[in-house]
């Protein structure tokens, strides 16, 4: 399999590349191993290609994980880890601190409805505007 298209969010790949080049080679190593034909195992059943066989995304991470995991001495990991020596640089790459919006998402606060409804509603009508039980 060859690899058409980078795409880099944030400038991820510079970092990735700076930090980890041997992670990176490595990674482009077992794409490059992954036979793609083996992997066109999903057959179409809409009208216009009917017959035709597309690439299985199932086939294509078990080709990935056999790649790296089992030839390469990959572990098994919803995420990669790894923990920088030098702070300064560090920090330098870190995403930006998060807005105050944000924040309080996180932590779970909210902030107060724009229409506070006190008074009972009649069945089947709906008010305009934000209402508390929006926010429980």
């Amino acid at each position: 399999m060859r690899l058409a298209a980078i795409y880099s969010f944030n400038n991820g790949e510079k970092i990735v590349s700076e930090r980890y080049p041997n992670l990176v080679d490595e990674v482009r190593a077992a794409i490059a191993a992954v036979d793609e034909k083996r992997c066109k195992t999903k057959e179409s059943f809409e009208s216009t290609t009917t017959g035709k066989f597309f690439y299985s995304p199932v086939a294509l991470n078990k080709a990935f994980k056999k790649q790296l995991i089992e030839k390469r001495g990959w572990k098994p990991g919803s995420a990669f880890e790894a923990r920088c020596c030098d702070q300064k640089a560090c920090r330098k790459n870190e995403a930006p601190p998060r807005t105050a919006a944000a924040s309080r998402l996180k932590s779970g606060t909210r902030r107060r409805p724009l229409v506070k409804i006190t008074e009972p509603q009649p069945p089947g009508k709906t008010v305009e505007g934000t209402a508390e039980h929006c926010f429980r």
